[in-house]
């Protein structure tokens, strides 16, 4: 599952400490979604892909970037949906974003209602 996305990374106090998923290269990171209905845990953390449609990497302090979340697992379909908030997980919190449209397919068409 794919989704569009507004992303707000933190600043990072202290810039010497190396964001390492980024500085590597991988783009994957947890996002914390509300569970859905008749879930026992509060938040699902859910695993994906980050590109950007500029090609340019994040970096701290991004204010409502555009970017494109490819889940890991399908399980995604159950939590995530338009206008959902998240939490960016990368060993402690160090961001938060919104939903902006739910794809369906690698090719960026509306999944059906």
């Amino acid at each position: 599952m794919r989704a569009r996305a507004r992303l707000t990374l933190v600043e990072e106090p202290d810039p010497a400490r190396a964001w390492a998923a980024l500085a590597s290269g991988s783009k994957s990171l947890l996002f914390q979604f509300s569970a859905a209905p008749g879930f026992s845990a509060e938040l699902v953390s859910l695993g994906a892909m980050v590109t950007t449609p500029d090609q340019n990497p994040l970096a701290w302090g991004d204010i409502d970037r555009q970017v494109l979340l490819n889940f890991w697992d399908d399980a995604a379909r159950l939590h995530v949906h338009e206008a959902a908030e998240f939490g960016v997980w990368y060993s402690r919190t160090i961001g938060t974003g919104v939903i902006t449209a739910v794809l369906d397919d690698l090719y960026g068409e509306s999944a059906p209602s």
